[in-house]
């Protein structure tokens, strides 16, 4: 039995890695094991865009990224890097997708988390109990919660904070690491809303449990591939997993990848998934502007952590043990 989801997500990994170059209908469909016309039918109905319209869409929120994670960096180059011929092509895109021009994007007040952009606006809400995003920022409005809800004034002071340089209480060591290259197997979705991203988790567990992989050292892996603050949540791809040796023979519908090898920020952190706001908040905000290393956007992020109980009720308050790990290159 064909599973459909399992070879279009090998489309879209094909896309993100190949996004700033030439890519057909018939490269795709050769990355998804279909025909043109039966791939074409099949990813639009899975994806609700068609490949052409969803590959447009992650260049334009790869250059949206870019001109906030390197502001000195020319608009032509960023352009020219995500797949677009020329700059007036890029910025009228730009424009039309998110309804404001590249440069009134790049001045607006960001962190970043994974190498990925996040623009939080603090607006009146009745009690001052939820946050949301400022609407210019986005052409999207998302009815859904945000991935991370801010949750008080207290949390934006922690936030600030650690954007200037306190180390926060949840961060135990941070260092500079060589990482080889690791196996893992992995279940991907689209959607990132918190109890869509629990309830992944602990099926990886549950899948692990089935299949012996499941001890005190075993290691679950997550990476996100979208932008949720930029892209629809529901639209946004993320995916979890688990090491494996070399000699691990998957099933036939669970997919396979590397982990690339190379220089890593690591860092040891223990908090909610909100508080992960903080991390990021020190870690781009100050520890990698005031070091010899910048983000490498070349190679992906992830995370790696112990396996949490499949019989665990998650909530948004429940804490995690993990290592932040984003690919890091020497500044030049």
């Amino acid at each position: 039995m064909i599973d459909h989801a399992h070879r279009i997500h090998l489309a879209i990994s094909y896309i993100h890695t190949h996004f700033d170059q030439d890519i057909s209908l018939a490269d795709l469909a050769l990355a998804a094991h279909f025909s043109p016309y039966h791939f074409h039918r099949v990813f639009t109905a899975i994806q609700n865009e068609t490949p052409n319209d969803y590959l447009r869409r992650v260049r334009i929120e790869r250059a949206a990224n870019l001109l906030l994670i390197y502001p000195p960096f020319p608009m032509q180059q960023i352009a020219l890097d995500c797949g677009f011929k020329s700059q007036a092509l890029f910025s009228r895109a730009f424009r039309s997708h998110f309804g404001m021009t590249a440069s009134d994007w790049r001045k607006g007040e960001q962190w970043v988390l994974d190498g990925l952009s996040y623009n939080w606006r603090q607006q009146s809400h009745k009690n001052n109990e939820n946050i949301s995003q400022d609407s210019k920022n986005c052409k999207v409005s998302h009815t859904d919660k945000p991935i991370e809800s801010i949750p008080d004034a207290q949390f934006q002071a922690a936030l600030e904070a650690a954007g200037n340089g306190e180390l926060p209480r949840q961060i135990s060591a941070l260092k500079i690491e060589k990482m080889p290259s690791y196996r893992w197997v992995y279940f991907w979705q689209n959607g990132v809303a918190l109890e869509q991203m629990f309830t992944l988790w602990q099926r990886v567990a549950r899948w692990g449990q089935a299949h012996g992989l499941t001890n005190a050292n075993s290691c679950l892996v997550s990476r996100m591939l979208d932008n949720p603050n930029v892209t629809d949540h529901q639209r946004c791809a993320y995916a979890v997993g688990l090491l494996v040796d070399a000699d691990f023979k998957a099933e036939r519908n669970v997919l396979v990848d590397e982990l690339t090898a190379g220089q890593y920020l690591v860092v040891d952190f223990c908090g909610t998934v909100a508080d992960s706001m903080i991390l990021a908040a020190y870690v781009f905000g100050y520890y990698l502007p005031h070091s010899q290393w910048e983000f490498d956007e070349k190679r992906d992020g992830h995370t790696l952590g112990p396996i949490k109980d499949p019989q665990e009720t998650l909530v948004a308050t429940t804490e995690f043990t993990y290592q932040f790990c984003t690919p890091v290159k020497k500044r030049k």
